[in-house]
């Protein structure tokens, strides 16, 4: 519905480089440099600084980013709608899913669902682990998509102004890049382990989880924390580019493959649950 053109700038406004966004939209970075310049051209405006260190947005280029971003996320949920009216005789569960969210648990269970609930069907919503994406999906759960599901907590739930059920916990382990001299310690990681480390964490107030964690982390003044506003596949990508620590649980073994799972002698726990609106479809809620 929208001139992918626009999709693709602001792919490289969040990643600040023309190669990075290559590689996330699977296209060359050539391809992606002309269709910047083809969208410059059309506008008849300058939207990017380009220099040697990435790229920056002009003036004129933080009013468009910012207009395309309120445009892409409109016309998501306005096609969202339309095909909502087009279901309207057959009971649809949108479920979204990400690398984050995988919802793994509901589509192993589908097959038992299906058949003691013949018409319903099942609808997978993928969506970007963007900062902006993931926001606009939460607090609008209901909407484009009904449920989806991933880490939560009580915090977490307010945050997002969201409902949310727990299905089960599993124990918070620590992500591990490559190149760390960690990667390939076999034993269970000690907090003595993590000396002189840089572990990354949702900032203070957002996440009850994240915070039990850091309260533990902050016992040890040689570990140093890392504050991130959102925790999605770009978290695993910072890890790897600092060389610093991540949480993970086993949901998230294959997010990143330079990231290996490890260990740790604590008793910090994830919980995994559905994040639903209080106004869902009565099908909807019999399922979860």
């Amino acid at each position: 519905m929208y001139n992918l053109q626009i999709k693709t700038f602001l792919k490289v406004v969040d990643l600040g480089s023309f190669n990075k966004a290559s590689i996330e939209l699977y296209i060359s970075a050539s391809a992606v440099i002309k269709q910047i310049n083809a969208l410059e051209k059309n506008l008849g405006l300058t939207l990017l600084n380009r220099n040697a260190q990435g790229v920056t947005l002009t003036e004129s280029g933080k009013i468009i980013y910012e207009a395309s971003k309120n445009l892409i996320n409109y016309a998501d949920d306005a096609l969202a709608k339309a095909k909502k009216i087009e279901e309207q005789n057959q009971q649809v569960i949108n479920l979204g899913v990400s690398p984050m969210t995988p919802g793994e648990l509901l589509i192993q269970h589908w097959p038992d669902i299906k058949a003691s609930k013949d018409n319903i069907q099942l609808n997978i919503v993928p969506f970007e682990n963007s900062e902006d994406k993931i926001n606009h999906i939460l607090q609008n759960i209901g909407e484009s998509i009904d449920i989806v599901i991933g880490f939560l907590d009580q915090s977490l739930l307010d945050y997002f102004h969201c409902e949310g059920i727990e299905l089960y916990r599993l124990p918070i382990r620590i992500g591990v890049p490559s190149q760390n001299k960690l990667f390939n310690h076999r034993e269970s990681l000690t907090f003595n382990d993590l000396k002189q480390q840089k572990i990354i964490l949702l900032e203070e107030g957002i996440s009850d989880v994240f915070d039990a964690v850091r309260n533990q982390l902050k016992q040890v003044p040689e570990i140093q924390i890392e504050d991130t506003k959102i925790y999605n596949t770009h978290t695993f990508n910072d890890a790897v580019r600092k060389d610093s620590l991540v949480l993970m649980a086993d949901e998230w073994d294959n997010v990143h493959p330079l990231v290996q799972l490890h260990k740790v002698d604590w008793d910090c726990e994830f919980i995994f649950g559905v994040f639903y609106s209080d106004l869902l479809p009565s099908h909807v809620v019999e399922v979860i």
